[in-house]
C-alpha cells in the first residue's frame, strides 16, 4: 500500500515525468490517503510535537517547553490544519475546474493536490530548527508550480489556464483561512467575555 511514497522524491527533483506517472496509475482515493497523504502529513505533527515538548521556544534567555499534552494537542491541530487545507484546495481546485477548461474530477483533483503538498509535508520537519524556516516559505512556492504541473498534466488543462487554476485555488485558500481565522478570533473574543 505504501508504494506511492516512491513518488515522494520523485515529484520534486522530476516533476513532469513523475506527473505523466501519477496520472497513468490507478489509485484509489483511499490508497492515496493511507499510502501517501497520511505518511506524509505525519511529519509536521510528529516534529511539532518533539519540537515544542523538547526544543521548545527560546524568548530571550529563558526556553519554554510545553507539557506533554501542550505539544501533543498542537502537534493534532497541526495534522487537522494539513489536512483541513489538503481538502479545502482539493474542493476548489474541482469547483473552479470547468471554468478552466477542464471537468469536475474529485479523484484528479485530490490526486494533484496530494502530490503538490509533497514538498511542504516534507519541509515541515525545520520545525524543530526554527532559523531555517525559509525552507518553509521556499517549500509552498513549490508546491504552488507543483500545483499548475499537476493541473496541467493530470486534469489536461492547458498551462496558461493550470496556471490561473492553481492561482485561484491558492489564492481562494487564503482567503478563506484569513475569513475562518477572524470569524474564530470574534467567536473566541465573545466565549471569553
Amino acid at each position: 500500500m505504501f508504494s506511492l511514497l516512491r513518488y515522494a522524491g520523485s515529484i520534486i527533483v522530476r516533476p513532469f515525468s513523475t506527473w505523466r506517472a501519477i496520472a497513468n496509475e490507478p489509485i484509489s482515493n483511499a490508497r492515496l490517503a493511507l499510502g501517501y497523504v497520511l505518511p506524509l502529513a505525519l511529519i509536521g505533527p510528529v516534529a511539532t510535537f518533539f519540537a515544542r515538548r523538547f526544543v521548545g521556544v527560546r524568548v530571550g534567555h529563558v526556553v519554554y517547553r510545553a507539557s506533554t499534552y501542550g505539544a501533543l494537542t498542537e502537534a493534532e491541530f497541526s495534522l487537522g490544519m494539513a489536512l483541513a487545507g489538503l481538502i479545502l484546495v482539493t474542493l476548489l481546485v474541482d469547483v473552479l475546474a470547468p471554468f478552466f477548461g477542464a471537468g469536475r474530477s474529485f479523484g484528479k483533483a485530490i490526486r494533484v493536490t496530494a502530490f503538490a503538498y509533497t514538498p511542504v509535508w516534507l519541509a515541515a520537519v525545520t520545525v524543530l530548527v526554527p532559523w531555517v524556516g525559509v525552507i518553509q516559505l521556499l517549500a509552498v512556492a513549490y508546491e504552488i508550480v507543483l500545483l499548475h504541473a499537476g493541473i496541467a498534466v493530470v486534469m489536461g488543462v492547458s498551462r496558461k489556464r493550470a496556471g490561473a487554476l492553481a492561482v485561484c485555488a491558492v489564492a481562494g485558500t487564503v482567503l478563506i483561512a484569513v475569513v475562518f481565522g477572524e470569524l474564530f478570533a470574534v467567536v473566541a473574543h465573545d466565549g471569553g467575555g
